[in-house]
């Protein structure tokens, strides 16, 4: 992915190259070096752009999370507030699925609680949780722990399948089905409306 002769370095550039060693090369490659090798710079020039590693692996973490947001958008359109939780929850597995080490390193990159960048990348996640959670009768801190562990139950679900760590003869299409159920049943019973 070497730069164009004569082309201006920005860094959405930066940023795709490292998307691109990423998903060759895993998480350990989203590094000022890796990426200054790929688009044919020294790495001093990356530094003009981007302050640090962090910054690099911050910036990256936000893509995926707009991309994420994508395939959860797709599946709120499609499917609609009755089946909230589980387009969400299927729309999250199959970007694991297509993006597993982008993922991997979103999960490793801490976001800020606000923002407008995070808000932005987020905008369908939360809206999703929402469309699940509100009806409910969940709201100010009794939604956020709602929202903590619906994420904390999908979040887990999807690193422990996608390290190869279910092992036993269920199959973890039927083991996620019911991970959904359980969520929403549990979400319902305890909801504070």
């Amino acid at each position: 992915m070497a730069r164009p002769k004569g082309r201006t370095l920005t860094p959405e550039d930066l940023v795709q190259a490292a998307m691109t060693c990423l998903r060759t090369e895993g998480v350990d490659a989203v590094g000022i070096h890796r990426v200054a090798k790929a688009v044919g710079v020294k790495p001093p020039s990356v530094y003009t752009h981007i302050g640090s590693g962090a910054e690099l692996q911050y910036r990256v973490a936000l893509e995926g999370w707009r991309l994420l947001d994508g395939y959860l958008a797709l599946a709120l359109e499609r499917d609609g507030a009755a089946f909230a939780l589980a387009s969400l929850a299927t729309a999250m597995r199959a970007f694991v699925r297509d993006d597993a080490h982008l993922y991997a390193l979103m999960l490793r990159v801490p976001l800020p609680p606000s923002g407008p960048e995070v808000e932005s990348a987020q905008h369908h996640l939360r809206q999703a949780i929402g469309k699940v959670l509100l009806p409910m009768g969940y709201k100010g801190l009794e939604f956020v722990h709602a929202l903590r562990i619906v994420m904390a139950a999908l979040h887990g679900f999807l690193m422990l399948e996608g390290s190869g760590q279910f092992t036993h003869d269920a199959q973890s299409d039927d083991t996620f089905e019911r991970l959904i159920h359980v969520l929403v049943r549990g979400l319902a019973s305890d909801g504070r409306s």
